[in-house]
């Protein structure tokens, strides 16, 4: 029916409650078409038996927890092997670079120690020579450790000085007592 021709008990054409009733009465026939829609398209459908939930509610349960599992293993063996290719990977990487670092440090040090025994033969093999049985006749710890005191002095350019006994000759091997 058309909202402009219903007539509703009671109330005027003219009533301003009107279009507010015909509004209404719009709304309750789109609902009943769509009720009527709706019961037509289930006809023939199957509902489920009382049971039938349960069971299907089961089925999924149990279907999903053996996906479940299956992804959670299939996690584990990737991240295992992923964070086990990391961490070969590091152990591989600063085993490198730290033989690498000591070669280049043990290489510096090297080199600087032939700058400084050159400067031993800057006068000659015998000076080298002498420099030579000093080392091998002094040790050089001991000696530097008894710089202390009065032992110290500088000379007028402020550089410090240490009067340490140089062992110019072997000790003297005593023979045994017998």
């Amino acid at each position: 029916m058309d909202a402009l021709n219903r007539s509703y008990p009671g109330i005027a054409l003219d009533d301003p409650i009107k279009p507010l009733l015909d509004s209404m009465a719009e709304r309750d026939d789109a609902m009943n078409a769509n009720v009527a829609a709706l019961a037509e398209a289930i006809k023939g459908v199957t509902v489920l038996p009382p049971d039938g939930m349960a069971r299907l509610e089961r089925s999924a349960a149990s279907g999903a927890a053996r996906s479940a599992a299956v992804l959670a293993r299939a996690h584990n063996l990737r991240t295992l092997l992923l964070y086990g290719g990391a961490f070969v990977t590091c152990v591989v990487l600063a085993a490198g670079g730290g033989f690498w670092l000591g070669q280049a440090t043990e290489a510096d040090s090297i080199q600087k120690t032939e700058q400084r025994l050159a400067l031993a033969f800057r006068d000659g093999p015998d000076a080298a020579a002498g420099w030579a049985r000093l080392m091998e006749q002094n040790d050089i710890g001991k000696a530097v450790a008894q710089c202390t005191g009065q032992r110290t002095y500088a000379d007028a350019t402020g550089r410090k000085a240490c009067a340490v006994p140089l062992w110019i000759e072997p000790p003297k091997r005593t023979p045994p007592a017998t």
